[in-house]
C-alpha cells in the first residue's frame, strides 16, 4: 500500500464510509477507490484535491494527502504576521478591540494563543505578579489545568476543566483523523490534578453562550460574560425588525468607526513597538500611550523609527452587512440601566 493509500483509507474510514458510500458520493467506481488505495492507481493532482474536498478534509489535511501522493502542497501556511495575512489579522485586532473592556483571546487548533486584546494581557500580566508562569506561547487548556498556570485563579476550576476536556475530546471525534491518538488529551491528562470524572461530569450552564467564568485575581474578583457590541448604523437599521426578517445594510463611515484621519500617521522608534522581532508595513504592532496600550498599523519601517498609523482597522470604510433577525424580545429594565444586553441568568459583573 503506498503513502498516500494508507492515508487516504485512514481518512475515508475516519468519516465512517465504506468503498462503495464514498464512491458514489464522489461519482467514480468503487474499483478506483480500492486501487487507488492499494496503490495500484496513482491519483491526479485534481483527483486529490477532489477526494480531499469530499471527505471535508481541512487545508491541512488536503496538503497532507497531496505530499503522500508526491504532488506540491497548493496551501501555505503563513504567520499571522505575514504580509498576505494582513486582512486576516486586521478583522482578528478588530473583533478583539470590539469585545473590550471584556478580555478576549484568538486560538489556534490546538489551542496555542495567537492573539489577545489588551484587557487579556492585563490579566496574564497580574496573574504573572501574583506567581502564575506562562510559556512564551500558552497553551489555554494546558495553562487552565497547571498548578503554575490559571488553575489558582479559576474559582470555579474543576467544572471549567471538565468542559474545555469534554469539548476536546469531541471535537477529535467529529474531526476527520478521530481513529488517530488525540495528541492534545493525552498531554492534558499528564497534568497532576486534572479530574478523574472529567469525561462524566455534568457541565453547569452548558446550555449557556457562554460558560461563567470566574476568576480571583488578588483582591479583585472578575466574573466574565458574554456581552454585545454594536455600531450606530447597524443598530439603527435593527430598529423596527421582526424575528424572520432578512434585509442587508450598508453602513457608512460616520455612522461606523468614523473617517479615516490623515493626521494620524505618527512616526515612533522601533524599539518601542512590541509584538514582534522584525517589522514590516501592514503589520500590527502595540505601542504604549498615556491611555495604555494601543493596536497600530505600521506604515512604514525605517533604520531607527517606523511610521505608524494610529486610525481604527476599519475607519473611513463603508461596511456592507447581510442580516438575518433569529429573535427579538424587549430590554429588562435591569439592561435599559446598565446600557448593555445581559446572558441568561442576567448580569454576572
Amino acid at each position: 500500500m503506498s503513502a498516500f493509500g494508507t492515508l487516504f483509507r485512514e481518512m475515508r474510514l475516519g468519516k465512517r464510509l465504506s468503498q462503495m458510500d464514498f464512491a458514489l458520493a464522489c461519482e467514480v467506481s468503487p474499483k478506483h477507490i480500492s486501487f487507488l488505495e492499494t496503490g495500484r492507481s496513482k491519483p491526479s493532482k485534481g483527483m486529490v484535491i477532489h477526494l480531499a474536498q469530499m471527505l471535508q478534509a481541512d487545508l491541512a489535511g488536503t496538503n497532507r494527502l497531496l505530499s503522500a501522493a508526491g504532488y506540491s502542497q497548493v496551501y501555505s501556511d503563513q504567520d499571522l504576521n505575514a504580509p498576505a495575512m494582513s486582512m486576516i489579522r486586521e478583522a482578528l485586532e478588530h473583533l478583539l478591540e470590539g469585545h473590550l473592556p471584556y478580555p478576549a483571546v484568538v486560538f489556534d487548533h490546538e489551542y496555542y494563543l495567537v492573539m489577545a486584546n489588551q484587557t487579556m494581557q492585563a490579566m496574564m500580566a497580574r496573574m504573572n505578579e501574583l506567581g502564575a508562569r506562562f510559556p512564551a506561547r500558552p497553551n489555554f487548556l494546558l495553562s487552565l489545568l497547571d498548578e503554575r498556570g490559571m488553575k489558582p485563579f479559576v474559582v470555579d476550576w474543576e467544572n471549567i476543566a471538565c468542559h474545555m476536556l469534554q469539548r476536546v475530546y469531541h471535537e477529535h471525534l467529529a474531526g476527520p483523523f478521530r481513529d488517530q491518538p488525540n495528541r492534545l488529551l493525552e498531554q492534558a491528562l499528564t497534568v497532576p490534578g486534572v479530574p478523574q470524572n472529567w469525561k462524566n461530569h455534568v457541565v453547569e450552564h452548558l446550555d449557556y453562550p457562554a460558560i461563567p467564568f470566574t476568576l480571583n485575581l488578588g483582591d479583585q474578583q472578575l466574573r466574565i460574560f458574554s456581552t454585545i457590541g454594536i455600531i450606530k448604523g447597524l443598530e439603527e437599521a435593527l430598529e423596527g425588525r421582526d424575528a424572520g426578517d432578512t434585509f442587508s445594510v450598508t453602513v457608512t463611515p460616520d455612522k461606523a468607526y468614523g473617517p479615516r484621519k490623515p493626521d494620524a500617521i505618527q512616526r515612533v522608534p522601533i524599539k518601542h513597538l512590541m509584538g514582534a522581532k522584525r517589522w514590516k508595513a501592514g503589520m500590527v504592532a502595540q505601542v504604549q500611550t498615556e491611555q495604555g496600550p494601543r493596536h497600530v498599523v505600521v506604515a512604514k519601517v525605517g533604520h531607527k523609527f517606523a511610521d505608524v498609523d494610529t486610525n481604527h482597522p476599519m475607519a473611513g470604510r463603508t461596511l456592507t452587512f447581510d442580516i438575518e433577525v433569529i429573535d427579538v424580545r424587549a430590554a429588562t429594565s435591569e439592561e435599559i440601566a446598565h446600557g448593555h444586553a445581559h446572558g441568561p441568568g442576567g448580569h454576572h459583573h
